[in-house]
């Protein structure tokens, strides 16, 4: 379906790379804070049920009673919606049930209390009256796939927004996990006259990681702390012993949860005052130690790239890095596709380019064997590989002149790209990186010859 493309409205692809419900997120709170009606259409175009599901629709509902606005097209099913948001939004205190924490066949769909925050905490740090505070409970998934777990919010982001200016506080009465749902949360956000800028350059050193492994319902509290102790086992091997490893375990309490669950929430801090984490949801598929080892994989894949965030808190800083008074800079792991999602809609309303400062294009190359019929080797000297790559050049140690001829090196190439315009200019640039490769042989005087 294309776009209406009405006059006065931002019109944006519902399908455009990540094609979910984030950019129905995005664009309702966008259209919110900017005063601009927007339109989506063509939602969800590329997944097995196209259009609006229940945890899409809660969202934009939500989100037009704190706008003030009007949505038209809102229904199940439905692949576009117009929202037009009020002249002002609304501080107050707003209740919404997203139903089940899951949709049934489809597990991409699950319901997610975390989902809500998302969409709403924007337009509620610019509730009128100035100074208010409001609040939220909020019915549904606390833990749900394919969304942010409600400790994530509360143990990672929350404090990576609070360096933006947002403050907002979680209390969660009850869990809900799939498929039954029937988690509370409440949620408590004062509005604030603006977003601060920020500088997320240096990770420092990890201080201590933290954690917490639970279950509920049938599964027993041996689980919990077998995916605590796997967790902890992966990440001894990149972390050293003086770095704690807090790791809570417990099983709650059958009146403070629904249905049987488990999972595991981690988050590291450091020196600079940095948090990142990584989490991980059981299911009946994920044997113990995968779901400790996920989790724990999540987390140092952030230490490894000594970035501020982690991959889960990129797209959701894109909205405050647009709207923040002065320019935020942050160093973060490779631009995840929601990441690229998140941009694409911030531009769509702000006109502003959101792209990195610089960006690190890696290539790894694996050298094991040659065998070539057609190849003749002149003599009895030995060979060696040279490999030309971003402006480097390299030279494998030598062999002996025997075909196969056995090298079994790895070389890794990184160049940085500066001041790129756009996405499309990184393309031309890297088009021109030419790599070459060549086998030589050691000549008797001393020189080498190419042989292929």
């Amino acid at each position: 379906m294309e776009s209406a493309g009405e006059p006065g409205i931002i019109s944006v692809d519902g399908n455009h790379l990540e094609g979910g419900g984030q950019i129905l997120r995005l664009a309702a709170a966008l259209s919110g804070l900017l005063k601009k009606p927007v339109e989506v259409f063509d939602i969800r175009g590329g997944r097995p049920k196209p259009g609006l599901m229940a945890q899409h629709l809660t969202g934009l509902q939500l989100s037009s009673l704190i706008c003030n606005g009007t949505l038209s097209g809102a229904s199940l099913g439905s692949t576009q919606v117009v929202l037009t948001p009020g002249p002002v939004m609304t501080a107050g205190v707003y209740d919404m049930d997203t139903g089940t924490a899951g949709s049934g066949a489809n597990m991409e769909e699950e319901t997610s209390i975390g989902l809500l925050i998302q969409v709403s905490l924007p337009l509620l740090l610019f509730a009128s009256p100035p100074g208010s505070k409001s609040r939220m409970t909020l019915g549904g998934g606390t833990n749900a796939a394919f969304a942010p777990q409600i400790d994530y919010m509360t143990h990672v982001f929350a404090p990576v927004a609070k360096k933006f200016g947002v403050n907002f506080d979680i209390r969660v009465e009850r869990r809900g996990y799939y498929p039954r749902g029937g988690g509370l949360v409440s949620v408590e956000v004062p509005s604030i006259p603006v977003l601060k800028c920020v500088n997320l350059t240096d990770m420092g050193s990890v201080l201590r990681i933290r954690g917490m492994s639970f279950v509920a319902g049938a599964l027993p509290l041996k689980a919990a702390h077998e995916i605590a102790d796997y967790a902890t086992r992966a990440l001894r091997r990149h972390f050293p012993p003086d770095v704690p490893i807090d790791i809570h375990r417990y099983k709650e309490a059958p009146r403070f949860a629904v249905g049987t669950g488990s999972g595991i929430t981690l988050y590291a801090e450091t020196s600079t005052g940095m948090t990142f984490g990584g989490s991980c949801l059981g299911d009946r598929s994920k044997r113990n130690n995968v779901i400790g080892e996920e989790a724990a994989e999540e987390l140092t894949e952030a230490f490894l790239a000594k970035a501020c965030l982690d991959k889960w808190a990129q797209d959701q800083v894109i909205l405050f890095m647009a709207l923040a008074r002065g320019k935020s800079v942050i160093r973060s792991t490779s631009l995840t596709l929601h990441t690229k999602t998140a941009i694409f809609v911030a531009e769509k309303f702000t006109g502003m380019g959101l792209l990195p400062s610089s960006v690190e294009v890696s290539i790894e190359i694996l050298l094991d064997r040659i065998d070539c019929p057609g190849l003749r080797l002149p003599h009895k000297e030995m060979t060696y590989m040279r490999i030309y790559l971003f402006d480097v050049d390299v030279r494998t140690g030598q062999a002996p002149p025997y075909l196969p001829i056995i090298f079994q090196e790895q070389f890794k190439f990184s160049k940085k790209f500066y001041a790129m315009k756009d996405w499309t200019e990184l393309e031309v640039m890297l088009r021109f990186q030419a790599l070459n490769v060549e086998l030589l042989q050691r000549q008797i005087g001393g020189y080498s010859k190419i042989l292929a």
